[in-house]
């Protein structure tokens, strides 16, 4: 008698637990690939920490906190937008696959803080798209960013 597969992520016996397997479906099987599932599989490296941290430190944001902290305080939500709207702007113009990929961590970061920090959706995407976004990438973030996405996550569950 087999044993029934492993339901974490990783892998057991060679084959794909159950979370592999549905995250692998949702990449590419059952639905089309978003652009922030890029990002997500770099957070995955085992430099992911070390890449988040340069990224959210030399993108609009510019996050210099120690430790790969999320922000601390209020950033009004003008700023926040303002952000946003840079790291669209800086995805139009990526040339590279790096930069695209750093655009869109720091795009999403800044609806997350907008979410916590001031309760507000500052992109046009509905719950629908947003919530599994926040989700993944809570998934994929090394802490505390992990823990403040899913809490952004279930900021946008009620806005």
């Amino acid at each position: 008698m087999t044993s029934p597969p492993s339901t974490t992520s990783g892998f057991s016996r060679g084959e794909p637990g159950l979370t592999e397997t549905a995250r692998l479906l949702r990449l590419g099987l059952t639905e089309a690939s978003r652009p922030v599932d890029d990002v997500i599989e770099r957070l995955h490296r085992r430099d992911g920490a070390e890449w988040m941290r340069q990224a959210l430190s030399s993108g609009p944001l510019a996050l210099n906190e120690p430790g790969l902290n999320p922000p601390s305080g209020t950033m009004p939500v003008a700023q926040l937008r303002n952000c946003k709207e840079a790291c669209k702007t800086l995805l139009h113009h990526a040339t590279e696959v790096d930069a695209r990929q750093r655009a869109i961590l720091n795009y999403f970061i800044c609806v997350a803080a907008a979410l916590i920090q001031h309760r507000q959706r500052i992109c046009s995407k509905g719950r629908a798209e947003l919530d599994p976004i926040l989700l993944d990438l809570a998934e994929a973030a090394p802490a505390p960013w992990s823990d403040w996405l899913g809490s952004a996550a279930l900021v946008a569950e009620s806005v």
